[in-house]
């Protein structure tokens, strides 16, 4: 996860409250968990009941996340040490 002193983290927390949490956690692992190129291309959107929503910039890249989800799903349960079910990625509007 981004290296962030813990006191700001901390407050970071304590603004998004409880319900955000595990969408914080996931937010702040996002770049270094896909790359810096992907984390561009990608956008988190929610966090709901144990499906992560991304949004894909074009059909492309929708259709990249699509065939290497596996991967990155299973290096964020690793990252974040929470219980991810699925990603599902929707096409910019």
């Amino acid at each position: 996860m981004t290296q962030i002193n813990s006191s700001l983290l901390g407050l970071l927390f304590k603004i998004a409250g409880e319900k955000y949490r595990e969408l914080v956690i996931i937010s702040l692992a996002w770049r270094s968990t896909i790359g810096d190129l992907l984390s561009e291309r990608y956008k988190i959107l929610k966090f709901e009941k144990k499906t992560l929503y991304i949004e894909a910039i074009n059909h492309l890249w929708m259709q990249d996340f699509v065939l290497y989800r596996p991967m990155y799903l299973e290096k964020l349960r690793k990252e974040t040490k929470i219980e991810i079910d699925n990603i599902l990625v929707v096409l910019k509007t």
